[in-house]
């Protein structure tokens, strides 16, 4: 357990918006309102990168890592920096009484015990003139409001998790995903299928594992020979370092069978790092690079019996636009 550190100075109106302090929550369905749609999609743009304090305090664990102002493993540590950060702008409260320095070291000292057993701390404080001063101490991992959440720069093992190309170097533990998937009896629709039937008994070879992560990057390319009536695809692995979480699949354009229920992109978290966020933050990562690739909305679909998928779909932005074949099939904007 850690404790991360967020401050924030700005002016009140913003701060009294609350239409960008939440997350996108649940995608309006095609018959809602537009005025509901707005707010929807202005909830999708803006909340995730803006500054301005989320209401509840765990979910400035969905904000940038570069908005963290420092990390402690110990509570005292962080009170100590939430007592200085205090201290520094107490002089300039809207009210005396709040600047009080007894009132601070109460405040702290509460912080520090609520810290302790795995709590949150956020205070806010108007200060004279226009402005508003909010901070806050997150504990991770996992917090307890929002056990879901992952921590923002994985700081029990000083690696963040990240999508890249197919790479050789996680070929252990790349082996040891398929494993579970196999046990888990993933079906025939499965993302890995294909690539399972044809490389199982042999991708445990160092060779014929560098000619698969070859040939998966390969397929991005346009004139790279493939089955008819398959589209370019680039595939991104989500890693840990050496360690393989999943994987994701950007097809660059639809054909019949994927604009009624594959859609553009499509992937898979290893069953042992499941809950943790790690599809809504892959999902979330891909649609720049769907982005660069030309597609200006992806559409992402998920059985309509999957609640869990459909979750991460609309926690990304994801309009659903209707149900077909026993597929939703949700639209998600790539950019602005």
């Amino acid at each position: 357990m850690h404790h991360h550190g967020y401050a924030w100075l700005g002016e009140k109106k913003a701060f009294d918006k609350e239409s960008v302090r939440r997350p996108a929550g649940q995608a309006p369905t095609a018959t809602s309102e537009q005025e509901v749609h707005d707010r929807y999609r202005e909830a999708v743009a803006v909340f995730p990168t803006t500054d301005v304090p989320p209401i509840q305090t765990a979910h400035r664990l969905m904000k940038p890592p570069s908005m963290i102002q420092g990390t402690w493993e110990e509570p005292k540590e962080a009170g100590e920096w939430l007592g200085r950060r205090l201290g520094e702008s107490a002089p300039r409260f809207a009210s005396a009484q709040d600047g009080d320095a007894a009132r601070l070291v109460l405040l702290v000292r509460a912080a520090v015990e609520r810290l302790a057993w795995g709590g949150d701390v956020s205070l806010g404080h108007y200060l004279k003139g226009t402005l508003f001063h909010s901070v806050a101490l997150v504990t991770c991992s996992p917090n307890r409001a929002a056990p879901g959440l992952p921590c923002p720069v994985r700081w029990e093992t000083g690696r963040m998790p990240q999508l890249i190309a197919p790479d050789v170097r996680v070929h252990a533990s790349f082996l040891d995903a398929m494993r579970e998937f196999v046990e888990e009896g993933a079906g025939e629709r499965s993302l890995l299928a294909h690539e399972m039937e044809r490389y199982a008994g042999s991708w445990h070879r160092p060779e014929v594992f560098a000619g698969y992560v070859e040939a998966l990057n390969a397929e991005a390319l346009e004139e790279t020979p493939r089955v008819e009536g398959w589209v370019p695809n680039t595939t991104l692995w989500y890693v840990e370092g050496d360690t393989f979480l999943g994987r994701l699949a950007i097809r660059h354009r639809l054909n019949p069978f994927l604009r009624e229920l594959g859609g553009h992109i499509g992937y898979a978290v290893r069953p042992t790092a499941r809950r943790r966020g790690y599809a809504t933050a892959m999902l979330t990562e891909a649609l720049p690079v769907a982005r660069r690739i030309g597609i200006g909305s992806v559409l992402v679909t998920c059985d309509t019996t999957n609640t869990a998928s459909r979750k991460v779909i609309e926690a990304v932005g994801g309009v659903l636009e209707d149900q077909r074949g026993g597929k939703l099939r949700f639209w998600i904007r790539t950019g602005p």
